[in-house]
């Protein structure tokens, strides 16, 4: 007689405590979603940021270095005379023992038409004076008052690349500039050491540098795909058009040079669905336990009814 009761009972309780679970997981979803996306997002440019100081901090100690080879009594009285002086390589040669992996080579360009060169630099390697100056950011530099420089030398390519992190010491003199030292400082090093991001799970670099607007690659990173390049028409850190890579930018040593990185989302969306499915199995178990517990509910309530209608006819017999 109660069988329709008892089944709206359950029915009501189910739908009740489903809409109130699926609810708070909705809440539970956006809340602890969008706090580890933050921190996924805060990770990313921490990482990127500390990459770039560290990185600044090595090129500081190399430019520190060429420095004092620029200051040496010997170089300045050298670059001073008219003739050619065998002294100054062996300088140069020593500086570079103390970064072979850093440091490709130094080239030394005098202003009395001379270049000195370590041993590590075949002749034909040897980047003509022309070609770094005529670079503008280090253009600028030769023509200003800045005594060193840190910037990034780009390789003259149809797709342009990072031929070298070049640091610029200017030699003093009595009258002015005697020459120009160039520390070439490895790309692959820098971008080994300092912007793989192999310590970071699920990141893998994407991008390589962005200068004067043009997205800028190099052999030893991966190439941007179709997919990516959205992430590199605006200056704001972002997300790519389909989700699989979060990009950052970070200015470079000063310079008009950008790091841009995208990263991987492996990593996200794995958390992100491992939190999803942490959700359903406890919705399901929610839900298994209210089910369990509204056929109880409605098997008492129905229970009491019954036992209710009985005393009911009970009574009416002993009135009749």
């Amino acid at each position: 007689m109660f069988d329709r009761l008892e089944k709206r009972v359950v029915a009501t309780i189910f739908i009740a405590v489903a809409i109130f679970v699926a609810a708070l997981s909705l809440i539970s979803a956006v809340v602890v979603g969008g706090s580890y996306l933050d921190a996924y997002q805060d990770d990313v440019s921490e990482a990127v940021r500390i990459a770039v100081d560290y990185s600044a901090i090595k090129l500081e100690t190399i430019k520190s270095d060429a420095v004092r080879v620029a200051s040496d009594d010997g170089i300045q009285t050298g670059l001073a005379g008219m003739s050619y002086v065998t002294s100054i390589n062996p300088k140069l040669n020593y500086f570079r023992s103390q970064y072979q992996e850093e440091v490709t080579g130094l080239t030394l360009y005098a202003q009395n038409g001379f270049t000195y060169k370590t041993d590590s630099l075949p002749v034909a390697t040897v980047i003509p004076f022309a070609t770094i100056a005529a670079a503008p950011a280090i253009a600028a530099f030769l023509a200003g008052e800045e005594t060193e420089l840190v910037t990034l030398l780009m390789a003259d390519a149809a797709e342009p690349t990072v031929r070298s992190f070049a640091i610029l010491v200017k030699v003093p003199g009595p009258d002015g500039s005697l020459g120009v030292l160039f520390v070439d400082v490895s790309p692959d090093y820098m971008f080994h050491e300092y912007f793989s991001f192999t310590g970071h799970a699920g990141f893998a670099l994407l991008a390589g540098y962005v200068e004067d607007g043009g997205l800028l690659h190099h052999p030893s990173a991966n190439r941007i795909d179709s997919d990516h390049r959205d992430l590199f028409d605006s200056d704001l850190p972002g997300f790519s058009d389909t989700g699989r890579a979060y990009a950052v930018f970070e200015p470079l040593y000063g310079s008009t040079s950008t790091l841009y990185v995208a990263v991987t989302t492996t990593a996200l969306s794995g958390s992100l669905w491992i939190l999803v499915g942490l959700l359903l199995g406890i919705d399901v178990l929610v839900l298994t336990i209210a089910a369990t517990a509204a056929k109880k509910l409605s098997a008492w309530i129905v229970r009491r009814l019954e036992r209710l209608r009985e005393n009911m006819s009970a009574a009416t017999k002993r009135i009749e």
